[in-house]
Parts: structure tokens; C-alpha cells; sequence
């Protein structure tokens, strides 16, 4: 889990510095569904970053949070870090670029229960909590 965080925090410093040098002011900031703001003039960035030690770019997981900023915010970008630790490369793909690409592999739901959903049963000395019947 260190070595993740490592990447993470350097890549975020490759995209604040490349930020930087094209002449935007650029902050971390983690909430959002972005990881850094940057502001120029002319534009504003909501960045996503990733970042990952192998050479080669492969495949990066958003998080719903992330992918809901994305589609919603037309100000929003993927930066995408590879080589951490190593030779760097950056690439940058836009809303756009990345809407078009975007596939859904997995959904996942959530069933939240109270307690007042079950009933207890003793059975064979047993306790045993049954999920009651309810209509919505």
C-alpha cells in the first residue's frame, strides 16, 4: 500500500509541475471526484490523475465518484502518469476522449439493512436473525 501512495503523491507532482510550465496555477485539492485544479486565463482543469510504475500505459479503474465529475463536468480531464519512479511519460486526454472510451465491466449494489428489517428466532439454542417480509 506504500509503494501505491508513493506513485500517487509523485504522480500528482509530475502533473503539478507540468501544470505549471504550460503557465497554469495548479493545486492539489482531492475532492470532487478531481484531484487538482488548475487555472489559467483561458481555462479551467478539474485533473484526474493515475499514475502507475509500468512503461507502458494500461488500464486505469474510476471510481464512480470519479466517472460521475467526468461525465457531468465539461471542464474535466484524465492525466495519466506512466513510468513512476523510473522515466516518466504524461498523457492527457480530455472529457471527450475519455467518454468515448469509457466501458462499464462491473456493477455493484449496496443493500443497506436496519435492524428492525429481521426478527429473532431461537432455534436448537440458536439465535437466529430472519430477514421479515417487506413491501415497499
Amino acid at each position: 500500500m506504500k509503494k501505491n501512495i508513493n506513485i500517487k503523491k509523485e504522480a500528482d507532482r509530475i502533473v503539478l509541475n507540468y501544470e505549471r510550465k504550460k503557465g497554469r496555477m495548479a493545486k492539489l485539492v482531492e475532492k470532487g471526484g478531481y484531484d487538482i485544479l488548475s487555472k489559467s486565463k483561458k481555462e479551467i482543469r478539474h485533473i484526474e490523475v493515475k499514475g502507475t510504475s509500468k512503461i507502458e500505459p494500461s488500464f486505469r479503474q474510476l471510481t464512480a465518484k470519479e466517472f460521475k465529475t467526468l461525465s457531468k463536468d465539461p471542464d474535466s480531464y484524465l492525466y495519466l502518469v506512466c513510468g513512476v519512479g523510473k522515466k516518466p511519460k504524461l498523457f492527457v486526454f480530455d472529457r471527450e476522449k475519455i467518454l468515448s472510451r469509457f466501458q462499464r465491466v462491473e456493477l455493484n449494489f449496496i443493500v443497506g439493512f436496519k435492524r428492525s428489517d429481521f426478527r429473532k428466532e431461537k432455534s436448537k439454542g440458536f439465535r437466529q436473525m430472519t430477514l421479515l417480509e417487506v413491501t415497499p
